[in-house]
Formats: structure tokens, C-alpha cells, sequence
């Protein structure tokens, strides 16, 4: 039974080796075809785990919120260098400065590192943030990564979806400091009477 086998092998081994020649050849293909994807997605990877992305985010305050904050941050996972940003139309701060003469915002940020952010008081909900909702905001952001290479995003801001926000008493932070603050009288007082 092997014999027979053998024979037909012998005889055909021009049109096997052709046939296996040709499975090999394709095989070669698709490994060609699936590392040419292997580099391209490492590459897009290597490109991710460099990229910065700034955010720039408009949320209420902590500990008060009546406050609200702007916070600009690269959640990116490269650095971001030489940030402008440039606001349309002008803010006015609570102050009544003009946000495009801020240092901030006329000077931009020369870096920000990733998960690195600034952060600081936009508006007040109980003073300007009523004349300040009456038009979404255009927030344009230029920067850079670390070879150069530039990015450009604008951002809308429309704090009309704060307006008229109510201020909660106190936020559980103060609460427990407050009460922190009674404990500590407390002790004291005790300890002060044994003495």
C-alpha cells in the first residue's frame, strides 16, 4: 500500500513541487501582507504615545460652585510646546480684565507636559455668567509636539448650560473641615482640663 504511494509520488514530484512552491508563495504573501500592517500599526502607535491633545473644559468649581472653572489640560500622551490660544468673541473676566490680556492667553503656555494642566476661576454664576452665556464661545488652540510638528483645534464653549445653576451650602470638603476644626477644640479643651 505504501509502495504504490511512493510510485505516484515519484512520478509526480515535478507537479507537487510546483503546487507546494505555491502554497509557500502564498503563504510569503500574507506574511509580507500582514507585517507590512504589524509596521504600520506600530508606527500609528508610536505616533499615538507621542501625540499631544490639549482639552480646554469650562466646569463648576469644587468647593464653590457658583464658581466656574477653565481648565486647560493636555490629556495627551506626548508634550505639547508653544500653546496660543485665542478666544472669539472676547471674555471678559470677573475683574472686568479682557481674557485675551491675560498672560495666559497673550503670551500662551511655552509647555505643558502630558496629564499636566492650568487651571483657573472663568466665572461667576451669580455675577457675570449671565451676560457671559448670551453667545457660545470660540476657543482656538495652536500647538506643537515635541519635533515640531503643529496642531490646530477650535473648541465651543456654551455656558449657557450653566446659567442659573444653584449653589450648594457648603461643599463636603468645608463640611468635614469645618467639623475636623470642632474636634480639634474639642480634644483640647479636654486636654487642658486634666492638666
Amino acid at each position: 500500500m505504501i509502495e504504490p504511494l511512493f510510485a505516484w509520488i515519484t512520478q509526480n514530484t515535478g507537479a507537487l513541487t510546483v503546487i507546494f512552491s505555491f502554497i509557500v508563495a502564498i503563504a510569503t504573501v500574507v506574511y509580507a501582507v500582514l507585517t507590512r500592517q504589524l509596521v504600520k500599526e506600530t508606527r500609528d502607535m508610536r505616533k499615538l504615545q507621542t501625540e499631544p491633545k490639549i482639552s480646554v473644559v469650562i466646569q463648576p468649581e469644587e468647593n464653590a460652585f457658583s464658581l466656574l472653572d477653565m481648565t486647560i489640560e493636555n490629556i495627551g500622551m506626548g508634550p505639547a510646546k508653544d500653546i496660543r490660544l485665542a478666544v472669539n468673541p472676547d471674555i471678559k473676566s470677573i475683574t472686568g480684565q479682557e481674557r485675551s490680556e491675560m498672560d495666559l492667553i497673550k503670551n500662551g503656555i511655552p509647555y505643558l507636559a502630558p496629564r499636566q494642566k492650568i487651571k483657573f476661576v472663568f466665572a461667576n454664576n451669580s455675577c457675570n455668567l449671565s451676560e457671559l452665556s448670551t453667545t457660545p464661545y470660540h476657543i482656538v488652540v495652536d500647538y506643537k509636539d515635541c519635533i515640531g510638528t503643529p496642531y490646530h483645534e477650535t473648541i465651543v464653549i456654551d455656558l449657557s448650560v450653566y446659567a442659573g445653576m444653584v449653589e450648594r451650602d457648603r461643599s463636603p470638603l468645608c463640611i468635614i473641615a469645618k467639623e475636623m476644626e470642632k474636634i480639634h477644640q474639642d480634644l483640647e479643651r479636654i486636654g487642658s482640663s486634666y492638666r
